[in-house]
């Protein structure tokens, strides 16, 4: 192993500066980064978050085709559609029907 590796990056330790618990399994936007709180992460708190795999988040009342790029919206939850202020979350891994309140998405 080369002396110059730190980690296989799959989460990272999140300091919750929002305003906001963050329960395990919400979605966790790091500046720009998405990903899933493996652990409850109260305000003032550190935990982990998780930055690979596929998993079922909250989306937006609309189809979202396989494949598609989701980003994670104002509302707080993953769309196809890209907003001013809306972060990369990854891509559709199974498709979205219109009436569903979730979608799995393959993070980053």
């Amino acid at each position: 192993m080369a002396k110059n590796f730190v980690t296989d990056g799959k989460s990272m330790q999140w300091a919750n500066n929002t305003e906001k618990d963050v329960l395990s399994g919400d979605i966790a936007v790091v500046e720009d980064t998405v990903g899933v709180a493996v652990v409850d992460i109260l305000v003032g708190e550190t935990g982990t978050v998780a930055l690979e795999g596929v998993w079922e988040l909250p989306a937006v009342n609309s189809a979202i085709a396989q494949g598609k790029t989701l980003y994670v919206g104002d509302s707080g939850k993953l769309t196809a559609t890209k907003g001013a202020n809306s972060k990369y979350a990854g891509v559709c891994f199974y498709p979205k029907d219109a009436g569903g309140t979730t979608v799995t998405v393959k993070l980053g």
